[in-house]
């Protein structure tokens, strides 16, 4: 017997307006439920994007469609069509399923200013002639020396400090930073800024967009990633970094645990840098 359910929206912090999936199923009894299916927002310009945010319990596989494929039992993706669209996911599980849909109303770029027309300069009255002086003669100038060139200033040739800068703590929660490998007295890999929208405090189901600039000077090459173990929905989940030089990442996180964790690792495997943010 087929089940219709309502998903309830949940207010996000810092969010203009929430869609919210319709859902029905499963088809037999069992654990298998679509706990959210969401996009926000749910109506927005062309050229622009929204984020489709879900979390399904009990299922073997998980799929949306319109060209998305398979994902993960929890997750978000951004999409960005041209047109209004509706989205389904799919869940799977023995012999359960349920779906659930969203749609999103898309309208026109809104179209750019038009210049006014520019008004045309009056005519002023015409100047009376005046008599013509009598020529007198020219004295024959005198040569003066040409000015010599003054040196351009040259460029400071200043090296950056890459690793210098100190990370401060993103709001309230704080900030745990960790240096688990030693590096060579002329390499560094250094956390210079750590900001999430919304701010700490946030609860359970929350988008959070989460940007951080890593230093470093590296004599291999870096990526970052979200340690494992952690229950947050991330996306992406890892990447990669400038080995000599600042980098700045920015993911999207859904919350679930009280903290997120992020390493930075070398191609040999050492975790360089490991910082842990609160979200309550």
């Amino acid at each position: 017997m087929t089940e219709a359910r309502v998903l309830t929206a949940v207010a996000l912090t810092g969010v203009v307006a929430l869609g919210c999936g319709i859902l029905t199923g499963p088809s037999a009894s069992g654990s298998l439920a679509i706990e959210r299916f969401q996009v926000t927002p749910d109506h927005l310009d062309r050229g622009t994007k929204a984020t489709l945010l879900w979390s399904v319990e009990g299922a073997e596989t998980v799929a949306i469609d319109q060209g998305i494929g398979e994902v993960d039992a929890r997750g978000s993706l951004q999409v960005s069509p041209a047109f209004t669209t509706t989205y389904t996911l799919t869940a799977l599980g023995g012999t359960s399923s349920a779906t659930a849909t969203v749609r999103v109303v898309v309208g026109k770029p809104s179209p750019s200013p038009s210049a006014g027309p520019v008004p045309s300069p009056s005519p002023g009255p015409s100047p009376s002639p005046s008599p013509s002086p009598s020529p007198s003669p020219t004295p024959s100038p005198s040569p003066s020396p040409s000015p010599s060139a003054s040196p351009s200033p040259s460029p400071s040739s200043k090296p950056v400090d890459l690793c210098g800068a100190q990370a401060a703590p993103p709001d309230t929660c704080g900030l745990t930073v960790e240096r688990p490998s030693t590096l060579p007295a002329d390499q560094c890999v250094q956390l210079t800024r750590l900001t999430a929208i919304p701010v700490c405090g946030v609860p359970a189901g929350t988008i959070r967009t989460i940007t951080f600039d890593v230093n470093a000077r590296s004599a291999l090459p870096l990526t970052w990633r979200r340690a494992a173990g952690g229950g947050d929905a991330v996306t992406p989940a890892s990447g990669s970094l400038i080995a000599q030089g600042q980098s700045s990442v920015t993911v999207n996180a859904v919350v679930y645990d009280s903290t997120l964790t992020f390493e930075v690792v070398d191609t040999s495997g050492r975790v360089l840098l490991r910082f842990t943010m609160r979200h309550r």
